[in-house]
């Protein structure tokens, strides 16, 4: 099961962008496998209304990234993701069972450049999409 966050890579707002690398960054120290999905690339159009969707059934009318999903199930937005990471239940907010989840546990993440060069994009507001 891979943890999938949804993020926007041009954001022109500060406090997103902020908010999606905070998401990014807890997930890699964790070492929980993650997905990054951009959803202002071209070709991630069926993405992002995937996203808004299933925001929308959860009662979350005005879906801004970071959204966290458990493959295709909707685990929350940044103020649940923190609000669990607070609490010390993120296992349980993110599907992956019950239980606390320990610094430096046995989970596997992404190859750690491609974390970090994530996390500078994120950081930056640079996006797949304006490379091309």
């Amino acid at each position: 099961m891979t943890i999938k966050v949804y993020i926007s890579g041009i954001s022109g707002n500060h406090e997103i962008r902020k908010q999606q690398q905070r998401v990014l960054f807890i997930l890699s120290s964790l070492k929980i496998d993650f997905e990054v999905i951009d959803i202002t690339e071209m070709g991630k159009e069926n993405e992002r209304e995937f996203m808004r969707t299933q925001c929308k059934l959860h009662n979350k009318p005005n879906p801004l990234p970071p959204q966290v999903f458990n493959e295709d199930d909707y685990c929350g937005d940044y103020e649940d993701f923190e609000s669990a990471n607070e609490d010390d239940q993120l296992r349980p907010f993110l599907k992956l069972g019950s239980g606390k989840i320990s610094h430096g546990g046995n989970g596997m993440c992404e190859d750690s450049k491609e974390t970090n060069q994530i996390l500078s994009n994120v950081e930056t507001g640079e996006s797949e999409a304006l490379k091309a």
